[in-house]
């Protein structure tokens, strides 16, 4: 007989691992031995608890109460992802999940986004666009959704199942006004560019806001939003300087709360002039609208500035161009007198398809044994 030791790890609710003796017979029970020695091989490695994931933005959206066809129905909501090693995290699918059913309440553009790599001890933000179907069976529709992130060797998180997108009726004022909105209206697939709304709010601000350039998510893929606020944020939620949203009364967002949809506390955003600026990767090429909005709640009801369309951009962004190289041709070989300058249009006999041939880029690699070169800097004419 020959005897041997072997360390077995307990489940989680045992609180060490146990030695447990184990007997092997030479040339006897060699298939037990095998299963022995099997489960006494490393354990495999477990996903690590490498990411967190927390929701942004508001829950609250909404159409115009008098007018579906009039006012806002597309909105940024979002989340931020975070790697709390100290190690970078590769490879991140951050998924949007629609965990109800609505059809009136959908995105406007894929529901996975991909994260290259994110940093040690950093955080992402990503956005998306919810769009509402200009229908009156959208008012007081709701959607219930989560947002995951998964990766390689990682543990899956998800934002908390009690969130959902609500669909209010907002009413239109001009106290939310626009004064601005910069930004181009043609850009190319690849451009990181930027848009910028400036307005105003009631001088003390409101209870929650949103506010923004509203971009397209078919073409658009945002990076980032800072905001600056006359009024700043007072809330639990922090001043309102990377996101569309200021969460200034601290807002119950989760469905199971008795106080769902109300103000946790006091305090107020916004002001007599408010900087909103959005940049965004140029994704696919399409055309689409910015739109300027600027939607809040306050004393009991939702609003939203009464010029929106006002400032509205179309935005037209195309693939970028792919230029044919061109054609040269050889000229030699050339004849020369000796003690007698020779000058040759080398760029005369080549052809570029684009129609801009640079004439400047006419050099001499290899100079001649006897003699000197000189090339003019604007023509490409060599001369010898």
């Amino acid at each position: 007989m020959l005897e041997g030791t072997c360390t077995f790890e307990k489940p989680d609710y045992l609180k060490a691992p146990v030695l447990i003796p184990v007997k092997f017979r030479v040339g006897a029970i060699v298939a037990l031995s095998a299963i022995v020695l099997a489960m006494c091989a490393s354990p495999a490695s477990a996903a690590t608890n490498s990411l967190t994931i927390t929701p942004t933005e508001w829950n609250v959206v909404g159409l115009d109460s008098n007018s579906v066809t009039s006012g806002p129905n597309q909105f940024s909501v979002g989340a931020k992802v975070c790697n709390v090693t100290g190690a970078a995290v590769t490879g991140v699918d951050v998924s949007w999940n629609w965990t109800t059913a609505n059809t009136y309440i959908n995105l406007d553009s894929t529901a996975t986004k991909n994260l290259p790599s994110i940093a040690a001890n950093s955080c992402t933000k990503l956005w998306w666009t919810v769009e509402i179907t200009r229908n009156a069976a959208a008012y007081n529709g709701k959607r219930g959704f989560t947002i995951s992130a998964a990766a390689a060797g990682v543990t899956t998180v998800s934002t908390p199942t009690t969130r959902e997108i609500y669909v209010e009726k907002l009413v239109s004022q001009n106290r939310n006004a626009v004064t601005s909105v910069t930004g181009p209206t043609n850009v190319v697939v690849g451009q990181t560019v930027s848009y910028s709304l400036t307005g105003k709010t009631a001088t003390q601000g409101y209870e929650q806001l949103s506010a923004g350039p509203s971009l397209d998510g078919t073409i658009f893929e945002i990076l980032s939003v800072t905001g600056t606020y006359t009024q700043p944020e007072t809330g639990a939620g922090g001043p309102p300087t990377s996101g569309f949203y200021a969460n200034a009364c601290t807002w119950d967002p989760v469905t199971t709360s008795g106080s769902y949809r109300s103000c946790l506390g006091t305090g107020k955003a916004g002001g007599n002039s408010i900087v909103v600026t959005v940049t965004a990767l140029v994704k696919a090429p399409g055309t689409g609208l910015v739109n300027a909005n600027i939607y809040d709640y306050s004393g009991s009801s939702y609003h939203y500035n009464s010029d929106l369309g006002t400032y509205t951009k179309s935005v037209t962004a195309t693939n970028p161009v792919v230029q044919s190289p061109p054609v040269a041709v050889d000229d030699g070989p050339i004849a020369v007198t000796s003690g007698v300058g020779k000058s040759v249009d080398v760029p005369a006999n080549d052809a570029d398809v684009d129609g801009d041939l640079d004439l400047t880029s006419v050099v001499v690699t290899t100079p001649p044994a006897h003699g000197t070169t000189s090339v003019n800097a604007t023509t490409g004419v060599v001369t010898y």
